[in-house]
């Protein structure tokens, strides 16, 4: 009874990829969307992270919606989902089957997805990285103004609290930029190795802490000491 309540529907849906995801290799996410406040939040989907898993992060971090929206899929009514929305009195409700456009979530999702495949194409982005890529365009969308909520953020309708965008600002998708190494050898190593900024680190170090892609590893690390590389990189703006 302690759970922080939020007073709003959710609507939520799986997204499939046909390449494996760096940093783990999973080919689906579940997307949830706000139907009120018009946020958008994705999860990835791996087979140790199920629907419950997603659920309960997307709960641990804005609270408890009224209800939870979804298609008629069969994992949807499993019986550990429906009996943790049971425990946190979160009513479910599902469209009918063969009937998907019931699920209003449906046109924002056409949307969403045809601006992550916009930003992965003026990029050049490798296709293993559409989960950060899909995650990051949801961090900035969360903190536009929106002129369907009379200028306001979705970040702020949803959470109370103005969103921060100063680490919009300070680096754009896949921008090259040096970051510190950890580990290394004195004096043999260099103490910065060149990778790709992939989306903000919410959950680790300060606000300005970054995802870096190390092309030289394939994996994705959450740096704060960074600077911009001396790669030229042109300026992209979003379509209106």
């Amino acid at each position: 009874m302690n759970i922080y309540r939020w007073d709003e529907d959710v609507s939520m849906d799986e997204m499939f990829s046909g390449v494996p995801a760096i940093d783990g290799g999973f080919k689906s996410a579940m997307v949830f969307f706000g139907r009120k406040s018009h946020i958008m939040y994705a999860e990835e989907m791996t087979r140790s992270k199920r629907l419950l898993q997603c659920l309960q992060n997307l709960i641990t971090k804005y609270g408890a919606p009224s209800r939870i929206i979804a298609d008629h899929a069969g994992y949807h009514e499993s019986f550990q989902v429906l009996s943790y929305l049971r425990m946190l009195w979160i009513r479910m409700w599902f469209s009918e089957a063969y009937y998907h456009h019931q699920n209003l979530f449906e046109r924002k999702w056409q949307t969403f997805k045809r601006l992550v495949n916009w930003l992965m194409d003026r990029t050049n982005t490798p296709p293993k990285l559409w989960f950060p890529c899909l995650a990051c365009l949801a961090f900035v969308m969360n903190r536009l103004s929106d002129s369907t909520l009379q200028g306001r953020q979705p970040i702020h309708v949803a959470a109370g609290a103005v969103g921060d965008i100063s680490p919009i600002l300070a680096f754009r998708w896949l921008q090259p930029v040096h970051f510190k190494v950890n580990d290394l050898s004195f004096p043999k190593d260099s103490p910065e190795e060149l990778g790709h900024t992939v989306g903000i680190a919410e959950n680790v170090g300060h606000s300005m802490t970054c995802k870096v892609w190390n092309k030289k590893t394939n994996r994705i690390v959450d740096r704060s000491a960074i600077r911009p590389a001396a790669v030229s990189y042109t300026h992209l703006t979003l379509p209106t």
